[in-house]
């Protein structure tokens, strides 16, 4: 039986890591816990396979990857997604999967195979694209695809001492509209205290989700949310939160970690109402020690 070419967030058997990425399947694991996460599907794994195969690339992807990737082959295997629409099956299952989300923007995400793992997070490697119009999905998912052979992407991967990629999945979802955008830690990623560090910006945090931008620092006491330090960037802009909505998100993340079995790095939008989750992922810092 083929496998499906998208896969609904949440919907149906747990979805293996190797076909939806680590980003996908972590998302996934809250939905069915019961957290809230925005709706959403995977281009899979399988699909971006299919994709080379409508083009008639794997042969010459294979043949690449099998030995040392010099910088003209990474810019050939990156060309590649510029010069080859998404058509065929893969094009008619991304068009339905878009179609069902109802959304007028969307957010398009990496997710890469042995991206968010414990070893390493790919924070920043590879590209995301954000209020993309659901005529633009399609780009955007080649833009994905094709971020997965940029030169940062295989440093990174060089670095970490690990192989070549095999494949892409990507994430699909409604454009959350961001009053605050936050990524916080469950324990200190440099002191590796018990306390939750949330970093917070207003607006939209594409910046500080890959590492970067100004930000308002909150060291939250894990049990009672109460916020026990604030420090901020002298061109961050002021928060439209009170402290005890960031330590409602600093409660939810030290819970997450009980549940999860590890320490965590979570990236959470703010709609005015609630929090919704955007990723988890293990810390992949020496605060796994703690």
């Amino acid at each position: 039986m083929d496998r499906p070419l998208m896969c609904f967030l949440g919907e149906g058997p747990p979805p293996d890591r190797h076909v939806v990425g680590g980003k996908a399947a972590a998302l996934d694991r809250l939905a069915r816990i019961g957290e809230p996460v925005p709706g959403g599907f995977c281009v899979t794994a399988d699909a971006y396979r299919a994709h080379l195969g409508d083009h008639g690339l794997l042969a010459r992807f294979a043949q690449l990857r099998s030995g040392e990737i010099d910088e003209g082959h990474r810019r050939e295997l990156e060309q590649c997604f510029d010069a080859a629409p998404i058509s065929g099956r893969v094009g008619a299952a991304l068009a339905e999967a878009v179609a069902r989300l109802r959304a007028a923007e969307l957010a398009v995400r990496s997710s890469a195979s042995d991206e968010d793992a414990e070893q390493a997070s790919f924070a920043g490697a590879h590209d995301s694209f954000l209020k993309v119009r659901p005529d633009g999905v399609e780009a955007a998912v080649r833009g994905c695809w094709r971020s997965l052979w940029s030169e940062r992407a295989l440093a990174y991967r060089r670095h970490r001492g690990l192989g070549l990629p095999t494949a892409m999945p990507v994430i699909v979802m409604p454009m959350v509209e961001a009053v605050v955008s936050a990524v916080a830690f469950s324990r200190h990623p440099v002191l590796e205290t018990s306390d939750v560090l949330v970093s917070c910006t207003a607006g939209l945090g594409d910046a500080l989700m890959a590492g970067g931008g100004s930000a308002v620092t909150y060291d939250v006491e894990r049990c009672s949310g109460d916020v026990l330090d604030v420090e901020a960037d002298d061109d961050a802009a002021p928060l439209p939160l009170p402290d005890a909505v960031i330590g409602e998100l600093g409660r939810r993340v030290a819970a997450l970690e009980l549940v999860l079995g590890f320490p965590v790095d979570v990236e959470a939008v703010h709609d005015g109402e609630r929090w919704l989750l955007v990723q988890a992922r293990p810390i992949t810092t020496a605060v796994r020690r703690a």
